[in-house]
């Protein structure tokens, strides 16, 4: 007989996965990306959070990536900040509520304030803080969980999780990482680093000192660098070295479904209504990256960009042995 593991499930994407439904998502290089459909397409956006609670979600995360004061200010939208965010928490409150399941999380996002994978968002520091504190005190209003994602340099991700941490509640912090292998200067080797060169050691010391630090992710990312930093996380945390960080953290992994620079790539060239690339890993492939990333140390896994809830639903499958 299978042994059963114990994890938790993340939801998958939201943008890849309205446009997939046929909802204008446009470029979020240009635009506002997902933030889009809070206003033209709620129902989707409620429906879709739904479907991913029915594939065997433990966590959904509002859809409020992109909802940030530089993106926004692309549509005259920057003063629509609160009315997008609240938005955001309400769809997925009420997808948990429509699904009758109440035991699930609901994780607000806290996206980087820029493009994703700038790693200087040009603004200064105090700016920086006080736009995560807007954020911050807004999602904590509704979520269970405060999740500072896709966070692509490391000074920037310990200012948002700082200004999560004040709230009382578990605070998770997502790194995206290169796709390919960088030199690790530090450690004289290659390894996963951040889309700024910095190191995950360097990262994680940023995040020391840090209260209700709960969970450190990576995600946005190519599927075996995401497991590999998992690994990398994992051993940085649970040794007595250079970090120091609680040993009881946990390491998450949602990577995506597909080569993330390419995808990108493609979506900037085009124009940003059209569909991004097709997915690499299919829904059983996927999720035998997923079963990788717990075997080195994740006890959270979920899906990024090109992830459907038929590719959580796999991972749910996980759970069974």
């Amino acid at each position: 007989m299978a042994t059963k593991r114990s994890f938790r499930v993340l939801d998958g994407a939201m943008g890849s996965a309205l446009r997939d439904r046929g909802v204008r998502v446009p470029s979020s290089f240009t635009s506002v990306w997902s933030a889009a459909s809070l206003i033209e397409a709620p129902k989707e956006v409620t429906q879709l959070h739904e479907d991913y609670i029915k594939a065997g979600a433990d966590i959904i995360t509002t859809n409020n990536y992109m909802v940030t004061r530089t993106a926004l200010s692309r549509a005259g939208w920057e003063n629509r900040i609160e009315e997008l965010t609240v938005k955001a928490c309400q769809y997925a409150i009420q997808a948990r509520t429509a699904a009758g399941a109440k035991e699930v999380k609901i994780a607000g996002s806290i996206p980087p304030l820029t493009n994703s994978y700038q790693t200087r968002n040009g603004l200064e520091k105090s700016e920086t803080e006080k736009q995560y504190k807007e954020i911050a005190d807004i999602v904590a209003q509704y979520v269970d969980i405060l999740l500072c994602e896709t966070q692509p340099e490391a000074l920037e991700a310990s200012i948002a999780a700082k200004a999560a941490s004040v709230h009382g509640k578990p605070v998770w912090v997502a790194f995206t990482l290169e796709d390919d292998f960088a030199l690790d200067a530090a450690a004289n080797k290659l390894a996963p680093v951040l889309r700024s060169g910095q190191s995950l050691e360097y990262a994680l010391k940023n995040l020391e000192g840090i209260n209700n630090l709960e969970a450190v992710l990576v995600n946005c990312s190519d599927p075996e660098t995401c497991t590999l930093a998992v690994k990398e996380i994992s051993k940085l945390i649970s040794q007595d070295g250079n970090v120091n960080l609680d040993k009881n953290i946990e390491v998450g992994w949602y990577s995506n479904a597909r080569p993330t620079s390419d995808a990108f790539k493609r979506e900037k060239e085009e124009d940003g209504d059209k569909r991004p690339v097709e997915p690499e890993f299919d829904e059983k492939m996927f999720a035998s990256q997923a079963s990788d990333a717990l075997a080195n140390g994740a006890t959270i896994v979920g899906g990024c960009c090109g992830t459907t809830p038929e590719h959580i639903k796999h991972i749910s499958k996980l759970k069974q042995g």
